[in-house]
């Protein structure tokens, strides 16, 4: 199978998912209805329940997963600007300057 189908990120991942979120429940419904004695209209409800919770618990931990590694959009955004402010920051500075904060650096590292 093509890695790409595979990788949620690329558009036929996420047709590919789409497609199985959308024929696996179709699937345990047919195959409910040929061996369970249970009537189709609990079936489905049954399937749509259970679908329905799954989906949003997997949704939730990832959503939580980003949160708890600063994964977020604006959390990525802030880092990146930081980082681009110090960077702008350091070519601004001559070589004595540059100099004198690395010796700075060391020194603070070597007192921890």
């Amino acid at each position: 199978m093509p890695t790409f189908l595979l990788d949620v990120n690329t558009k036929g991942g996420a047709l590919f998912y789409s497609l199985v979120l959308f024929v696996v429940p179709l699937f345990v419904y047919v195959y409910q209805c040929n061996t369970s004695s249970l009537p189709p209209e609990e079936i489905g409800r049954n399937i749509g329940f259970v679908f329905t919770t799954a989906a949003t618990l997997l949704w939730t931990s990832t959503y939580l997963f980003r949160v708890a590694n600063k994964g977020m959009t604006y959390a990525k955004q802030l880092k990146d600007y930081e980082d681009g402010v110090i960077q702008r920051r350091l070519e601004e500075l001559d070589d004595e300057e540059r100099e004198g904060l690395l010796e700075e650096i060391e020194r603070e590292g070597d007192r921890f």
